[in-house]
C-alpha cells in the first residue's frame, strides 16, 4: 500500500476515535525534555516532551522498510517511524533539528 495512502487511513481511525489512538500509541506519564528509551528489541525510541508532559514529537526507529507517520486527533505528525538503513542515512543532527525549539 501507498503511504500516502496509508497515511490518509491513519488520519481517518484517528478522527473517529482519538483517545483510543492516544491510548494505544503515547505513554501515560513522562518527564519533560527529550527522553530517549533504551533499545527494546528492535526499536529505538526518541521522544520530545512539552512541559505538561505532551509528546510533541515522537520518532520511533524500527527495523521495517517504511518511513511512516501518526498523527494526534489534530492532523499533526506525532510519531515518525523511521527504517534502520534510512537512520543511517539520517545523521544524528537532522535528527536533533526535527527537535530544536522553533525561533520566533
Amino acid at each position: 500500500m501507498p503511504i500516502i495512502k496509508m497515511r490518509k487511513l491513519i488520519k481517518n481511525k484517528i478522527r473517529e476515535n482519538p483517545e483510543q489512538y492516544r491510548k494505544r500509541f503515547l505513554p501515560d506519564k513522562t518527564p519533560k525534555g527529550i527522553k530517549r528509551t533504551q533499545k527494546t528489541g528492535k526499536k529505538t525510541v526518541i521522544e520530545k516532551w512539552d512541559k505538561e508532559g505532551i509528546p510533541e514529537k515522537r520518532i520511533i526507529i524500527t527495523k521495517g522498510k517504511k518511513i511512516r507517520e501518526f498523527y494526534d486527533s489534530n492532523g499533526k505528525i506525532d510519531a515518525t517511524i523511521i527504517t534502520r538503513k534510512k537512520r543511517e542515512k539520517i545523521k544524528t543532527h537532522k535528527i536533533r533539528k526535527l527537535f530544536r525549539k522553533k525561533r520566533d
